[in-house]
């Protein structure tokens, strides 16, 4: 091989010899010349260089605090396969068909498809907890589904989902309602509270894995965090449930905006609040969401909390109304609070209601005593 050296000394050229045509770039010398001198010869030595651009995520410590949240809330972590089979036609993505991604050679027909939702691998493992002997399930899920759409590779967003299945205990909860809707919305409140999001509002809302007028979207921000509902029956029944679930699936890309880097904490107050029940008649097909949405608007800065604790329909209201009852409760931070103070924020936010979506009081404002829960 022949060899001619160049200022610098540290540089060279080489001209490899006729019979050697693989010989064309800088690294099959170095091959070369590493074959020559022994691999062994050659000292190992990790090179590090700045990624531009690069940043750690935070996605994996935001999952896993997801699901210490979720199993302080009495639910237990699922972990299923990405490979499933038939996708049920209530968890088909906005595509349908088209939009799912299909092996071309799988090993059996219960591995043909990267799954498009979390729900049918939730409620086959409720259904199976439940054959086994289990009163209830209470699961939830964190993982990536699969869609085909856009092309060419598609997109895999990460998904948490929840269920409910079972009858609630009779000895812990001897007066517990069968239709566990309202409890398993608390737990995703709760979870969600817990993740720091806490200005929520509630939505009605529908699509085919939801009992028909079951389902309910939870919005923070114009952002859609949750849905949920009670699981269709034809879906519950192809998973091999035959009682009651509830569900719920939440975007993770969403709740991931909406999480504070930091929690703010209050000191607990000085100052004693006042309570005040009122009761408004509303049109039946008024979301109880946008009523309560209208009450903390209307009620300025000393209202400090609301709740709904009486939902109430009756001839006595006419035609397609209904009453909604709510616990109010206004402090100020710094100052004992008059009543005339609260008479004031009180009539604001009633006159709000009735201007925003058409309320009437129905029966005066009654004061509550301040040890109430």
């Amino acid at each position: 091989m022949g060899k001619g050296w160049d200022a610098p000394t540290d540089s060279a050229d080489f001209e490899p010899p006729s019979y050697r045509k693989d010989l064309e770039i800088e690294e099959d010398l170095i091959e070369e010349v590493a074959r020559v001198v022994g691999y062994d010869s050659i000292p190992s030595r990790v090179r590090s260089a700045p990624l531009s651009g690069a940043s750690e995520t935070q996605t994996p410590h935001l999952l896993t605090h997801v699901i210490q949240v979720a199993c302080g809330l009495g639910f237990d972590e699922l972990l299923s396969a990405a490979l499933v089979g038939n996708i049920p036609p209530e968890v088909l993505p906005p595509g349908g068909t088209q939009d799912l991604w299909e092996v071309q050679n799988p090993k059996s027909r219960e591995l043909k498809h990267l799954r498009s939702s979390l729900l049918p691998g939730l409620l086959q493992a409720a259904a199976r907890n439940l054959r086994h002997g289990a009163r209830e399930a209470r699961l939830i899920e964190a993982g990536k589904v699969f869609r085909a759409t856009p092309p060419p590779l598609g997109a895999d967003p990460i998904e948490i989902g929840l269920v409910l299945v079972g009858a609630p205990d009779p000895w812990a909860e001897p007066h517990a309602n069968a239709d566990r809707f309202l409890e398993f919305k608390g737990a995703v409140d709760s979870l969600l509270g817990g993740l720091g999001i806490d200005s929520r509002r509630s939505a009605t809302y529908h699509e085919t894995c939801w009992a028909g007028g079951a389902g309910a979207a939870i919005e923070a921000d114009g952002r859609r965090l949750a849905r949920l509902g009670q699981v269709a029956p034809g879906l519950a029944a192809g998973t091999g449930l035959e009682r009651p679930a509830w569900a719920a699936v939440l975007d993770f890309d969403a709740i991931a905006d909406l999480v504070p880097s930091r929690r703010r904490f209050q000191p607990l107050p000085k100052y004693p609040s006042v309570k005040r029940d009122i009761a408004v008649v509303v049109d039946r097909a008024v979301p109880q969401g946008e009523v309560e949405e209208t009450i903390r608007r209307g009620g300025g800065t000393l209202l400090a909390s609301v709740r709904l604790f009486d939902v109430f329909e009756g001839e006595q209201l006419g035609s397609g109304k209904k009453s909604l009852a709510y616990a109010l409760e206004f402090r100020s931070p710094d100052r004992t609070l008059q009543d005339r103070e609260v008479d004031e924020a009180v009539q604001g936010l009633v006159r709000a209601l009735g201007s925003t979506v058409g309320a009437t009081l129905r029966g005066g404002v009654e004061s509550t005593a301040a040890g109430r829960p």
